[in-house]
């Protein structure tokens, strides 16, 4: 039968001086006795369970009853929000805060931390704060997790492919649902030998659903088919029935090859498209299924289970972060640009929203901490395209100004040894060598939408030329944004002047694809115009070496896209980079494999071109033939492991480096003991 559903939960803020976090842990070392409990921060007591915020995802898919939260100062957003889903109803969330305030989101905070359902008991009687109400066990089913566990119990034609996808808000109960249907199914079937195989990001995030298995499998230990991604992947086994769990903090191209190994494919992901691959579930996995001839069949829960309908954690948490903020169609009208500053938006709650739910629908990622960032960032420009008659919103662009790097700052970010945050098209200069970019300031585009409505009519193109007029009027010279690259993406910033000056090597874990970044200098730029011709030529000049890395992850549509993109022979200038200096940086200081590839790759085939000329053949030593065969013969790195003879790609840099060393004491002794930007 229905169950009624747990207790709500609850919040408490407790000013968080030392004294008071030392009763903090008091009191949740006494909740440790009966409930299950977790501390979130930095200053966690070591006898109790606890986590660092970066690492809050590693709990997806477990629960807690209670749990201490330090939220002091600049408040982990996104570890806050991923932990209220993990708190089951009846459960206590502790925050441990400051006075706060004197940013547009402090004042946010500060807002949300005064509303009613936020209690503030006295901090010096830690026996009057509350406890966990909820019972450890289950609570019963809910309807909608009923009727999506009928509709997987529904037979499937034998030998066709099926895949059901179960999308929920957090505690909603989906682990449950998919661990009873495969409990039921093993009591029927069993498991013979590589049928069946469920994955999920972490063995933690399976652990629910496995449990569950286990309660109604008395012949086969479910636990048993648990498989991490990469040894389902690594392994020849194409199981049968494929379930994975928290697919969408799975990145996407790894989720998709998954998929293509089974004949059933059930899989079971969160609405909040901010955590995994976020919106990239929606906008790349779904339709990549119908491709492959799934027809993904899209199963929803929304009643929840792990707390009661109108909790006031999980709405509290919704106003503060506006996780429910949906984009609305806008009706024909004029339309009308207007740069809004932070404060601004703070201020206009409609407009806020309208903004948050316009770019989280359109964009594969968007984080509770956007939101927080977008508020306080004083170098965060927003421009948005208003409807003149009602104010709706078409479309909008977000704009980060990154401040140039001094020298001494530029140095260390050529040779890998800083990567200062929030100044990503100076540092991908510097690391190319263009000291002299890296150092002015660049604007870059951090976010673009448009309402998918109007999109196709120029909006997009519109909005991206105010944003550069806006920039040269600001007498900024450089223009650029980084994206998962298709060749519509691409089209769209060539058609404005842009072109590529790198290109990743891995894939997106939100996208699936490979990262773009593109640049382009304005009008009244000066000398950066040359200089940023040249950057773009050496792209174009090592661009083979590139395509070959990224092969596995472009398509060749994309492929021939970013070729016509590069500028023809004799329409650029080469870079004046020092191959030598690149690879001195690499083998003596800590300037990346990837950043050093072509200096490497160009200075071993000269030598080698040099030897085949004088007909020498001098042989190679084992760091040589590794140099050769990572540089030259670019093997993958399982490869290279066997022949370094170490286990793991940071292990084989390590011997690359070595290696790089030697290499260099040989064709020239004398090292440079220090290597100054600009003098390259």
């Amino acid at each position: 039968m229905v169950g009624s559903g747990p207790p709500h939960r609850r919040i408490i803020a407790l000013p968080g001086r030392p004294e008071v976090c030392e009763r903090a842990g008091d009191w949740l070392r006494q909740q440790a006795d009966d409930h299950a409990v977790l501390w979130v921060g930095r200053r966690a007591p070591a006898d109790l369970p606890a986590v660092r915020p970066a690492q809050a995802g590693d709990w997806l898919g477990r629960e807690r009853d209670a749990v201490v939260f330090e939220a002091q100062s600049d408040v982990p957003a996104d570890a806050l929000v991923i932990v209220s889903g993990i708190l089951r109803g009846g459960g206590v969330l502790v925050l441990l805060t400051d006075a706060g305030g004197a940013t547009p989101f402090g004042e946010r905070w500060q807002a949300a931390l005064a509303e009613a359902v936020v209690e503030h008991p006295d901090p010096g009687r830690p026996t009057d704060w509350p406890h966990p109400g909820g019972a450890a066990g289950g609570h019963g089913w809910t309807a909608d997790q009923r009727a999506v566990l009928d509709m997987l119990r529904e037979p499937d034609a034998r030998g066709t492919r099926r895949c059901d996808v179960v999308i929920a808000p957090r505690g909603r109960g989906k682990s449950t649902v998919l661990g009873q249907w495969l409990g039921e199914h093993l009591r029927l079937w069993g498991a013979p030998d590589g049928e069946i195989a469920v994955a999920a990001p972490a063995p933690s995030a399976a652990e629910r659903l496995l449990a569950q298995a286990a309660e109604g499998s008395p012949v086969v230990d479910p636990a048993t088919l648990y498989r991490a991604p990469a040894v389902l992947l690594d392994s020849p086994a194409r199981p049968d029935l494929l379930i994975v769990d928290e697919a969408a903090a799975i990145p996407v191209e790894r989720l998709l090859e998954l998929t293509r190994r089974a004949r059933r494919v059930v899989l079971a992901t969160t609405t909040g498209g901010f955590e995994g691959s976020g919106q990239g579930f929606r906008l790349r996995v779904l339709p990549a299924l119908e491709r492959d001839g799934l027809s993904p069949r899209i199963l929803r829960l929304h009643e929840p289970v792990r707390w009661a309908a109108g909790d006031p954690l999980e709405d509290w948490i919704n106003r503060l972060f506006l996780l429910e903020a949906a984009s609305h169609e806008p009706s024909p009208q004029a339309v009308r640009l207007a740069w809004r500053s932070p404060a601004e938006l703070a201020g206009d709650a409609a407009r806020l929203q309208a903004l948050t739910g316009l770019v989280a629908d359109a964009h594969y990622r968007t984080r509770p901490s956007d939101l927080q960032r977008w508020l306080d960032d004083p170098d965060l420009h927003v421009l948005l395209l208003e409807g003149v008659r009602d104010g709706a919103l078409f479309g909008a662009v977000l704009v980060q100004a990154e401040q140039g790097l001094e020298p001494e700052l530029a140095d260390a970010v050529w040779a890998g040894e800083r990567r200062p945050p929030g100044r990503f098209l100076p540092c991908t200069l510097a690391a190319v060598g263009s000291f002299p970019l890296a150092a002015q300031t660049a604007w870059r585009i951090h976010r673009i939408a448009v309402h998918p409505a109007w999109q196709g009519r120029g909006l997009g193109t519109r909005l991206l030329r105010a944003a550069a007029e806006r920039a040269a009027r600001d007498g900024v010279g450089l223009l650029g944004a980084a994206f998962g690259v298709t060749p519509g993406m691409l089209y769209f910033w060539q058609r404005e002047g842009f072109a590529p000056v790198r290109l990743g090597v891995r894939p997106d874990p939100a996208s699936g694809q490979v990262t773009l970044i593109v640049m382009r200098a304005l009008a009244e730029a000066g000398e950066a115009g040359p200089a940023l011709a040249a950057v773009q030529g050496a792209f174009a000049r090592d661009w083979p070496l590139w395509r070959a890395l990224a092969a596995e992850q472009l398509d060749s549509a994309t492929t021939r896209a970013i070729e016509q993109s590069l500028p023809a022979p004799g329409d650029h200038g080469e870079v004046d980079a020092d191959d030598r200096a690149s690879i001195e940086a690499f083998a003596h200081r800590s300037r990346s494999f990837e950043w050093a590839l072509p200096a490497l790759r160009r200075a071993l085939a000269a030598e080698a071109a040099r030897d085949r000329e004088l007909d020498l053949n001098p042989g190679q030593d084992s760091g040589q033939a590794l140099l050769h065969a990572a540089c030259v013969q670019q093997q993958d790195w399982a490869a290279l492991q066997a022949l370094a003879g170490v286990s793991g790609r940071r292990g084989v840099i390590r011997r690359l480096r070595e290696a790089a060393a030697r290499w260099l004491a040989e064709t020239r002794p004398e090292i440079r003991p220090e290597i100054r930007p600009g003098t390259r």
